[in-house]
């Protein structure tokens, strides 16, 4: 009888402690890895390609759905100097058991952070100490004789 209510005590030791987490906890920390399963091989990918050096740049996946086999995530790029933003929607596939993007679209653009300036070079900016471009002002024609 001694040996059954030791076995028991140690069963409900043993189930008690699995069930430590709720569930909602659980389930929160099991989507941040799925979202971060896409962050890998979304950086892979654009590491591969060569469009954008990641490692100047922020990468958070915003919302993800998952779908079998197929994940649909919308990803904001910011720079690490947090001059700008943009925001771009993957489509995910999973192959041999690890995820590869398969399309992008978007690319909204974010506007620089209030009170940050635009980096030198930027669109219609002209480095320090460059002449103007617009001509000279005429005030009047010369007169003729």
């Amino acid at each position: 009888m001694k040996a059954i209510l030791t076995a028991v005590l140690i069963l409900l030791i043993g189930l008690g402690s699995g069930c430590g987490k709720p569930a909602s906890q659980s389930a929160a920390a099991s989507e941040e890895a799925r979202k971060q399963e896409l962050k890998t091989a979304l950086e892979k990918y654009l590491t591969e390609r060569g469009s954008i050096n990641v490692a100047a740049m922020d990468i958070e996946i915003l919302q993800a759905t998952f779908a079998e086999d197929t994940a649909q995530a919308q990803v904001e790029f910011r720079t690490k100097q947090g001059q700008g933003s943009m925001q771009m929607d993957y489509t995910f596939e999973r192959k041999g058991g690890a995820w590869v993007v398969k399309s992008s679209s978007g690319g909204g653009m974010g506007h620089p952070d209030a009170g940050m300036q635009p980096p030198v070079g930027a669109p219609g900016q002209m480095p320090p100490g460059h002449p103007p471009l617009s001509p000279p002002q005429r005030t009047q024609p010369p007169p003729q004789s």
